[in-house]
């Protein structure tokens, strides 16, 4: 049976309603992040953790340590993350990784970026802008 739109669109809210992206909620979704990807820390124990503290849906931040994992792998993520929450956690990884590891996140991101226009058919003028503010940061380091 086919769900009403409405009631969908309810639906959707509900289930990706981040709260405000503030400096503390960004700073916890890097950190729990970084600590499953180091093997400190499990996804489950942190999706519970940043749901409890934050209010952060449990889904959205499996999405959002996704996006993490695959930047630092270099890899393609086919699923788009708040741009300001990109921008803050490809800061963190070039101080906390170095910057061959930082090259490979910005790269990613490129890809994701790229894979999203020619898959969507939408210009990223805001992702395209922050990729290149993180390129040229490359480019003055090199």
């Amino acid at each position: 049976m086919a769900v009403p739109l409405n009631r969908m669109a309810r639906l959707t809210l509900f289930m990706f309603n981040v709260p405000n992206m503030t400096q503390e909620v960004m700073t916890a979704i890097y950190d729990m992040a970084k600590a499953i990807y180091e093997g400190n820390d499990t996804l489950k124990d942190c999706k519970e953790r940043i749901n409890r503290f934050y209010g952060v849906n449990v889904n959205s931040f499996a999405t959002y340590y996704r996006a993490f994992k695959y930047m630092l792998d270099g890899y393609c993520d086919k699923r788009g993350i708040n741009p300001e929450l990109r921008d803050y956690m490809l800061t963190r990884i070039h101080k906390d990784y170095g910057l061959d590891q930082y090259k490979i996140a910005v790269n990613a991101y490129r890809m994701f970026i790229e894979y999203d226009e020619e898959h969507k058919h939408i210009n990223k003028i805001k992702e395209r802008e922050l990729c290149n503010k993180h390129l040229r940061i490359i480019s003055t380091l090199q």
